[in-house]
């Protein structure tokens, strides 16, 4: 297993292309795949040093909510329709 003080560019190239391939990737994600995939186990500030050695910045990811997906909102309101009781079926005792 290798350390941060021997990363080969091999290694800055993985962490280029999973970074481009997903953008939106967690340093911890990152770091398992580096351990995973090129046997090199560093720490998440060290991932971070070498992120902006290679010109890519802080994230910005901007995903719609879930509400907004008509499919996924569906899903959940079929979902939370049968956790939640009917308020006609609530008997007087277990209204608040």
């Amino acid at each position: 297993m290798r350390g941060a003080r021997s990363l080969c560019p091999a290694d800055f190239s993985f962490i280029s292309v999973v970074v481009k391939h997903r953008p939106s990737i967690y340093l911890d994600e990152l770091k398992e795949q580096l351990l995973l995939q090129c046997n090199v186990h560093i720490s998440l500030a060290t991932i971070s040093r070498v992120l902006k050695k290679l010109g890519i910045t802080r994230k910005a990811v901007s995903v719609c909510a879930q509400e907004w997906n008509e499919v996924a909102r569906a899903v959940y309101m079929n979902k939370i329709a049968e956790e939640v009781p009917d308020p006609k079926t609530i008997n007087e005792t277990e209204k608040c």
